[in-house]
């Protein structure tokens, strides 16, 4: 796991190279979710938008709503710890769009509760 150090990243490197060429969506999906939570803990916010937004695009190409709305939320979390509310605002909602239209309830009440708490924050 990326957080042993540079020998894991460069294992992840790896992996999402051989996913990449093996056309092998899933398995890059979860790694950009995986480099991209390794970011997040890290603080590496704009680093870890631009590998959840990766994620997300896989997502949609691969018609898993689900994943695609969790990686909108998690982009949501990275851009308002950045100090972006409102762009994080339109993240929530593409979240809860998508939850909605699945009918996933975890998820439209995680995109509900963190549209609610930013807009809050923007008044």
């Amino acid at each position: 796991h990326l957080k042993q150090g540079p020998q894991a990243e460069q294992f992840y490197k790896k992996a999402l190279s051989l996913a990449s060429n093996q056309n092998n969506w899933f398995a890059l999906m979860d790694i950009y979710r995986d480099f991209a939570a390794h970011y997040e803990q890290e603080k590496e916010f704009d680093e870890a938008l631009t590998l959840w937004t990766r994620s997300a695009h896989v997502a949609e190409d691969l018609a898993d709503d689900a994943a695609a709305a969790n990686a909108f939320i998690s982009m949501g979390k990275c851009v308002e710890l950045n100090g972006d509310k409102p762009r994080a605002l339109v993240y929530y909602k593409n979240a809860l769009e998508l939850a909605s239209a699945i009918n996933d309830s975890d998820i439209k009440a995680e995109a509900l509760s963190r549209l609610i708490a930013s807009h809050s924050a923007l008044e």
